[in-house]
């Protein structure tokens, strides 16, 4: 019956929690598509064309042909052809709230943007009632004294971790979809994070967050209880009853409007640092095409010294230096 009733409440929550995610996060689906696009194309057109001030000084061998300028162009329609059905964009400057983040994340990814983290969310729903925990979108306190949440808060960090990165990732996860778990997994961890397990309570700044969010949360639940409960005694006449109820509801609405400013900082630098995936390289759409055509260039660089090489030896040229033959630090060096 408590599965029951953790999954009909864990159910409902997940819009919520995945929209309070963005939130904390500033998560913006199209802007960040756009910072991603931006930053591909820049580094596309800084990484292959070359200004025209410095091409007149350069030797014939490094200036770009005509050909990998019209592959670079290809490069960009390319990026540009990702979204072929969508206008063009700009980042927006109007504050981000709340709601605000709600109508976006509808408008552009509809109920599939609002249910993303229900997978993790269901698979975390039936094991967390059994260790008397509840999933949320904050550490565990509630009915745990200062030491049961500090346990919890151990096993909570990877739930959330997977949950919130779920929610913010533009990789689609779903129990149908192909690839599989191991596809999906390397999309939500980096490569030192799958090989070292641990590396995710060594992000700077993650374990003393999530110690001050219980530290305050445990004190401010035990104040509230004390306050409303533990002290109260049978008042002698109307009128005190009614100034000590307004006196406790004062109390109560200040402790958690201090809880609030004290716990709402917190709450964002423990979004920002769980979505954030460990020693990971950014990923650029295009980036593997415009290596290779940088790749292209330096193999046509490395012919063109190599048939100088070969004319010096014809004509009896002095010996050769071994570090002709070596390849530079910058190279990709293949074992076949």
């Amino acid at each position: 019956m408590s599965s029951i009733y953790y999954l009909y409440h864990t159910v409902l929550s997940v819009p919520f929690t995945g929209v309070l995610v963005r939130y904390r996060a500033s998560y913006n689906p199209k802007e960040l598509e756009a910072k991603q696009f931006l930053s591909s194309r820049e580094q596309g057109e800084s990484a292959i064309h070359l200004p025209v001030q410095e091409q007149k000084d350069t030797p014939p061998e490094q200036v770009v042909s005509v050909s990998e300028k019209d592959a670079s162009a290809g490069a960009a329609d390319t990026l540009q052809s990702i979204r072929p059905n969508r206008e063009p964009f700009e980042p927006s400057d109007q504050n981000v709230t709340f709601l605000s983040v709600l109508k976006r994340t509808y408008t552009i990814q509809g109920f599939d943007g609002l249910s993303k983290g229900l997978l993790p969310t269901l698979i975390f729903t039936f094991v967390w009632p059994s260790l008397l925990g509840y999933l949320g979108p904050s550490p565990p306190t509630f009915m745990l004294s200062l030491k049961q949440s500090f346990v919890f808060s151990i096993f909570y960090i990877p739930v959330l971790t997977t949950i919130y990165r779920t929610i913010t990732t533009s990789h689609k996860i779903g129990a149908y979809r192909r690839p599989h778990l191991e596809e999906h997994i390397r999309h939500l961890f980096s490569q030192y994070e799958r090989s070292r397990c641990w590396a995710i309570y060594l992000t700077p700044g993650l374990i003393p967050a999530m110690t001050l969010v219980v530290v305050v949360s445990t004190a401010c639940l035990l104040l509230l209880n004390r306050l409303i409960w533990a002290s109260y005694k049978v008042p002698g006449s109307f009128n005190g009853f009614l100034s000590e109820l307004l006196l406790r509801i004062s109390g109560s609405i200040l402790l958690c409007f201090l809880g609030t400013i004290i716990l709402a900082p917190l709450e964002v630098v423990i979004t920002r640092l769980l979505i954030q995936r460990n020693h990971a390289a950014p990923e650029i759409p295009g980036l593997s095409l415009i290596m290779n055509l940088r790749r292209s260039r330096q193999a046509q660089e490395e012919s063109v010294e190599d048939q100088h090489v070969d004319v010096d030896l014809e004509r009896g040229g002095g010996p050769v230096s071994a570090s002709t033959y070596l390849p530079d630090d910058d190279d990709d060096v293949v074992v076949q």
